[in-house]
């Protein structure tokens, strides 16, 4: 699991990789949509029933949905409210009267009882969004007609939901893009002590790490057992580091700095070689670090 130590203009706006990640599986999700559409015709707007079904995709790859167990039940909740906000929209849609009262008064039963928090309300903004969306399409004029389009969203999402199921762990890829920040902000550290406070080092430090314990329940198991080796590991060789920058011995930060740019290269070539890494000429927090990352490696 080789990681680049140079830092990107991604860095910026997806650091970790959440963004790329929901970004790849809802366009995996939207390619199977649109391959089974062209058999199987949605009785409305194709890209209505798409939203309903796969939008719930997108959504549970936000970071606080951190476990498997949480990602299924958000993806069942947030599709089930969709429908049902689909399906009052479009049953008051006729009564114009009725349309209004029925919009406000749904959408004061979802802020009331499921925003139980910024992020809830931001989901039921969404799904209240596409029920606006729904006016688009063909309305239900009867039971019948109701029954075919409900079991239609139903249908896909199933698709989507057995897609999200069968689509690869990739959460190794978050790991590494957190522990890839913790490099480059402790070599900014080196490199520019003056840039930043001991307080934003150990804000943005801390931020890195709680990223690590948010996808700890999501990556495989064997690497998942090395997590807290790892968060350890990395505590250690931080305090070690920043004793190394507090001393002032030019010649001191020079071989921290040295080893600090060597240990990703030590790591990447025992990937290739399928060999260990001798470690023995590292300070013994660097050390016990990229033997914790090796083994990580080695199970991912």
């Amino acid at each position: 699991m080789s990681t680049s130590m140079t830092e990107r203009w991604v860095d910026r706006v997806d650091p970790y990789g959440y963004g790329r990640q929901s970004g790849l599986k809802v366009s995996y999700v939207a390619i199977l949509f649109f391959l089974i559409n062209a058999f199987w015709m949605a009785p409305t707007l194709a890209v209505l029933t798409m939203c309903v079904a796969g939008a719930g995709i997108a959504l549970i790859e936000m970071p606080s949905v951190n476990t498997p167990k949480k990602k299924d039940l958000s993806y069942i909740a947030f599709t089930a409210m969709t429908i049902v906000t689909v399906s009052v929209f479009g049953f008051f849609r006729y009564f114009t009267g009725l349309e209004v009262v029925a919009v406000i008064g749904w959408a004061y039963v979802l802020y009331r009882f499921a925003a139980t928090d910024t992020e809830k309300a931001q989901v039921v903004a969404i799904a209240l969004l596409i029920g606006f969306v729904s006016f688009e399409g063909i309305g239900a004029s009867d039971l019948g007609d109701w029954l075919n389009q409900t079991a239609f969203y139903v249908q896909f999402a199933v698709v989507a939901f057995v897609a999200h199921k069968l689509f690869p762990n990739r959460y190794n890829r978050i790991v590494k893009a957190a522990m890839r920040q913790i490099w480059l902000l402790q070599r900014r550290q080196l490199y520019q002590p003056a840039s930043q406070t001991r307080t934003d080092i150990a804000a943005a430090f801390l931020k890195h790490l709680s990223v690590m314990d948010q996808v700890k329940a999501l990556v495989p198991q064997p690497m998942g057992k090395h997590m807290p080796d790892l968060v350890d590991a990395l505590w250690s060789y931080q305090v070690w580091l920043q004793k190394q920058v507090q001393s002032a011995d030019q010649a001191t930060i020079e071989q921290a700095r040295a080893n600090h740019e060597s240990w990703f290269e030590r790591i990447q070539s025992s990937q290739r070689d399928n060999r260990d890494t001798e470690t023995l000429d590292l300070p013994e927090p660097l050390g016990h670090l990229c033997d914790v990352w090796r083994g990580l490696c080695q199970e991912s």
